[in-house]
């Protein structure tokens, strides 16, 4: 078999066993409407800034699917004109990674069909632009160390805590991409920061941060948040945004509040843990505050005193409070600290802050995590598959309720005493209930499935409508001398 890329771009996909099965009208068109789905193979008609290379030319050939116009590069960054641009960027890579939008009639000229292959679809595109992307690095590293392979099937590593290949594919070597008017930097799985791009200095420092960076390492670059937001991906549920800010703390001195709370227990939706509140000020000295806290539901105040040190800045710091409310609703939850600072020109001065706060009755919002990958073996042992679910967000530093779930599937080979990536034939199906996030009544169904003839398969199906996803199912199959083996996985925000 000869490779996409390499041939006069014709694909023959054998034995494309499934088609997606019947999905409701209303998120078909979601899922589906910024993509030229089986579109006819003409020639597309490209309206975007400059004009396509060849490797992108092939691809729109064999797809149909035209890209809007195409990111600029800038000092080995991409350069979106908006979040907009990003989005439209981002469902033009799934949409010519997804098997389905490729002719299944044609094979090269000499008679050979031809093989599917995302990451080297990625890479073409991106070599187009000049560009080096963390997905290229990443894989290609992987597949290095996939030529040694590993003794166990536990061994074997994620390519990047980063799986989304679309977005992989628009983050440079730090994991930065320019969006607007903005740098956007993902330092860790769960921690990202988007950073005013006139702000050189400060941008320079976000990008020095290590993947082991914590919070408060991120903090301490730009406590004030004047240029930066900081956005928290935690697997605890929800997204926080952090940089509420405070009232001026005295003369010359500032304070800001970082405030932040987790999703709810399954069992306990009106439970609320707040997991972080501090309060920053400008004192080479130490820090001593105290925080009356009233949750806006006419119960009784919490008080708090903390003290921290930090050179320059001090903070005071409390890690983490409870309130339980008695019935959903929402409330703004008033937070009033009296500071006393040690230090030249400290005095005692009071700060005030508002949090709104949505507590619903039940909580059936999906948690931006994964499963864990499982691996079985074909009966005789040669070969073995993974699955695995996986939930990320669209464009998570500009927009909340735009969701991308994904199934991947993916097999191996046992070769002499090592395991490593080969190909088979491998399929799965997803299916999760869509439910209003404000009472968890089932609104319909999604389920879609993914078959590929390669080392590993990755089905991304998104939403643009905010609803909740609190239980995703799937089945990860393999086929082995002509007979199908299975497994079943699942992923609920009470795991």
């Amino acid at each position: 078999m000869r490779n996409i890329l390499n041939n006069s771009g014709i694909l023959f996909l054998t034995n494309f066993v499934k088609e997606m099965t019947k999905i409701p009208q209303r998120l078909a068109v979601v899922i589906l409407c910024l993509t030229t789905f089986y579109a006819c193979k003409k020639e597309p008609n490209y309206q975007g800034a400059g004009s396509p290379k060849a490797g992108i030319k092939k691809i729109m050939s064999l797809t149909g699917v035209t890209p809007p116009s195409l990111p600029t590069l800038e000092n080995g960054i991409l350069a979106f004109k908006s979040p907009q641009h990003f989005e439209a960027y981002i469902t033009f890579l799934d949409a010519v990674t997804d098997p389905q939008n490729y002719d299944s009639t044609r094979v090269d000229d000499n008679g050979d069909t031809l093989e599917f292959d995302r990451d080297e679809i990625l890479g073409t595109i991106e070599a187009d632009l000049g560009f080096t992307s963390i997905r290229k690095i990443t894989h290609d590293n992987f597949m290095q160390l996939n030529k040694i392979g590993w003794d166990k099937l536990e061994d074997i590593p994620e390519e990047h805590f980063i799986q989304d290949a679309a977005i992989k594919s628009t983050l440079n070597k730090d994991l930065i991409v320019r969006i607007g008017d903005n740098y956007v930097r993902c330092i860790n799985k769960t921690l990202s920061v988007r950073v005013d791009a006139s702000q050189a200095r400060l941008f320079d420092a976000f990008s020095k941060l290590p993947e082991t960076a914590t919070l408060n390492d991120v903090f301490l670059i730009d406590p004030v948040q004047q240029y930066s937001t900081v956005f928290d991906l935690a697997g605890s549920g929800n997204v926080s945004v952090f940089g509420k800010k405070g009232n001026t703390l005295g003369y010359g001195n500032l304070g800001i509040f970082h405030l932040k709370h987790d999703a709810p227990d399954c069992n306990y939706p009106r439970k609320i843990v707040f997991s972080y509140l501090d309060l920053w000020q400008v004192a080479w000295g130490g820090l001593e505050a105290s925080f009356d806290v009233d949750f806006g539901d006419g119960s009784p105040h919490q008080s708090f005193t903390s003290h921290y040190t930090q050179p320059g800045y001090t903070y005071a710091y409390i890690p983490n409070f409870t309130h339980t409310y008695a019935q959903g609703g929402n409330y703004v939850v008033k937070i009033h600290a009296v500071a006393n600072a040690v230090g030249p020109g400290a005095n005692a001065t009071t700060a005030n802050l508002d949090y709104p706060i949505t507590v619903l009755d039940n909580n059936c919002k999906i948690a931006y995590k994964n499963t864990e990958r499982e691996f079985h073996s074909v009966p005789d042992g040669s070969r073995a598959w993974s699955g695995q679910i996986f939930v990320t967000y669209e464009t998570p530093w500009f927009f909340w309720d735009k969701m991308r779930v994904h199934a991947s599937t993916a097999s191996w080979l046992r070769d002499g005493n090592k395991w490593k990536a080969s190909k088979s034939e491998i399929w799965h199906q997803l299916h999760t209930d869509r439910r209003d996030e404000n009472n968890c009544n089932v609104l319909g169904q999604v389920d879609g499935d993914g078959w590929s003839s390669s080392s590993k398969e990755i089905s991304t199906h998104r939403t643009d409508d905010p609803y909740a996803w609190n239980k995703i199912s799937t089945q990860h199959g393999i086929k082995y001398h002509n007979a199908w083996y299975y497994f079943s996985k699942s992923l609920s925000i009470c795991d």
